[in-house]
């Protein structure tokens, strides 16, 4: 008897595991919502969505179906932008509140997206360490933002910055490679992050290091920033057809009729390769270093072309700012925040800003 009823038991247990197995196989349902593409919901249909901004269409991940219990999907840029900038433009704390990446997605980088898409993007309540415990953690705050960066914690790091962070599934199940933050050319970069630094050094805040680990950089440093975001679950989503690639794109923007504007992926390659393709066909590209980060920053959606071709890079001041010009050296260029430049090597401009007086 006993062995009959331990065979029986097997014999459910083996029929379980095959019911899983085919149904890990069967075909996803076809996504209505921005929530069915989340990838703690089915992580099958690829966790993508591309997203209407500065006139193409981006890609972002659908990290997650209900970020922090507030009831909307967060969203997180799949490229870093091609944007160096600085924490904090002179020696002072890690403090999150009022750091330049926080001021450059939520003063500027929110106006590449349509308007409506700006409205519909809700407030997200963040939790950030306190103005006064920045060296020892000690007390948080909560923040309302529509833009920001994660924390360390959501990347996969075992100890909580904050307080109640919570590990994203999409970087918990493989922590190392998709904390890594890829520009359009196939480098990777280093990343801000919106911790302060874990060996109480008042000055130091916490990155995406280019290696996928969390690690700490003084805040005069240059380094990307990859946005995220929210929207709501019930987001209306379609799928196009766009140059041979089957993408899904917001419903209510799919009347603009614009592609992708994605170098590598375009290329299709991938390190080292990719490196071997820009030698092959002579890319050279412009970096960009910025006086006064302070009062602004910049944006250029092409880093790298054939040598002889032309970029577009932009100039975007805050609101307590104005743009001086772009500089090759002393040489003034133009004085124009859009800049379209020749680029016959690799070579890197200055963008100048300035303090706006008010009226």
């Amino acid at each position: 008897m006993i062995i009959i009823l331990g065979l029986g038991i097997l014999a459910l247990i083996i029929y379980g595991i095959q019911k899983m197995a085919i149904k890990s196989k069967l075909p996803s349902k076809p996504p209505q919502i921005l929530r069915d593409l989340a990838y703690d919901c089915d992580k099958r249909l690829g966790y993508t969505i591309y997203i209407p901004e500065s006139g193409k269409l981006e890609p972002y991940y659908v990290l997650t179906k209900n970020y922090y219990k507030q009831g909307n999907v967060l969203l997180m840029r799949k490229y870093v932008l091609n944007s160096a900038i600085p924490y904090k433009h002179e020696y002072s704390t890690s403090y999150y509140g009022n750091s330049l990446p926080d001021k450059f997605m939520n003063e500027v980088f929110i106006k590449e997206f349509p308007e409506k898409l700006q409205d519909d993007i809700p407030v997200t309540s963040i939790n950030i360490t306190d103005e006064n415990s920045v060296m020892f953690r000690k007390h948080t705050e909560v923040i309302k933002r529509q833009f920001f960066i994660l924390l360390e914690k959501e990347l996969g790091k075992d100890y909580p910055v904050t307080s109640d962070e919570m590990k994203i599934k999409y970087f918990s199940d493989n922590r190392h490679t998709r904390s890594l933050g890829k520009l359009k050319t196939g480098d990777v970069v280093s990343w801000w992050l919106r911790g302060v630094d874990y060996h109480n050094r008042d000055n130091f805040a916490a990155i995406a290091k280019y290696n996928g680990y969390a690690e700490y950089a003084e805040v005069m440093s240059p380094i990307y920033i990859r946005p995220s975001f929210c929207l709501s679950p019930h987001t209306k989503i379609v799928k196009e057809t766009i140059d041979g690639e089957a993408i899904y794109v917001l419903k209510d923007f799919q009347d603009l009729n614009i592609k992708p504007n994605i170098l590598v992926e375009k290329v299709g390659l991938k390190y080292p390769k990719l490196q071997e393709y820009y030698v092959k066909h002579d890319y050279v590209g412009v970096d960009v270093d910025i006086t006064n980060p302070q009062y602004g920053a910049y944006l250029s959606d092409n880093p790298v072309v054939p040598r002889g071709e032309t970029i577009v890079i932009r100039a975007l001041p805050y609101s307590d700012g104005q743009f001086e010009g772009w500089y090759s050296g002393d040489r003034l260029i133009s004085p124009e925040p859009v800049l379209t430049y020749q680029v016959e090597k690799n070579e890197t401009l200055l963008a100048k800003f300035s303090h706006k007086i008010p009226q």
